[in-house]
């Protein structure tokens, strides 16, 4: 198990980090190459390849961040209103009483709104939530909050990828400047 954990965090390492040093690398050694006037082939070989993993990065991230903000958009309730009076009065007392039951709890787990609902004898009664709705609801309240924490990390990342190939050039022009000066 050891053995797996270990690997996982490998494969963690080298996607968080090692694509981006990689593409940093290629980027400024591009703009290196390119500025100190080496020749220009073998600048693009180092130069596109950073640049589309940046450009990929960057998308991805803006794919993530759009993906979850509209999953986020959708796990939210947004008609959570009382059942009329009149509802189920076609359904016999028990049915209308398992349904407009099932109804109170889906809204609370879903928005944490507490409604009425109609008890055998057809009686309005403020429903009261099982242990097993606070459990879901709290799981509802979790998964979204992680989901809109994962939509704020995709959103800066994208500027992030950003700062990099920006910093990348600068670092790579800068000392392609002074190859050039110094060499020629």
């Amino acid at each position: 198990m050891e053995t797996l954990e270990f690997l996982d965090q490998l494969a963690s390492f080298i996607w968080k980090y090692a694509i981006v040093v990689f593409s940093i690398v290629w980027v400024y050694e591009g703009t290196r190459i390119i500025v100190g006037g080496g020749p220009r082939r073998r600048a693009l070989k180092f130069l596109i390849p950073g640049i589309l993993v940046m450009v990929l990065m960057a998308s991805l991230s803006f794919w993530v961040s759009h993906t979850m903000k509209d999953l986020s958009e959708s796990l939210v309730l947004k008609n959570h209103t009382e059942l009329p009076e009149s509802w189920g009065t076609d359904k016999d007392p028990e049915t209308r009483e398992k349904a407009s039951r099932s109804y109170a709890s889906v809204i609370f787990t879903g928005s944490g709104k507490i409604v009425k609902y109609f008890d055998h004898s057809g009686v309005w009664k403020t429903y009261c939530p099982t242990t097993k709705d606070i459990d879901l609801r709290e799981q509802a309240v979790l998964v979204k909050s992680q989901t809109l924490q994962l939509v704020e990390e995709s959103y800066s990342s994208i500027f992030i990828w950003l700062v990099y190939g920006v910093f990348a050039t600068i670092l790579g022009w800068s000392a392609g400047r002074k190859n050039s000066k110094g060499g020629g």
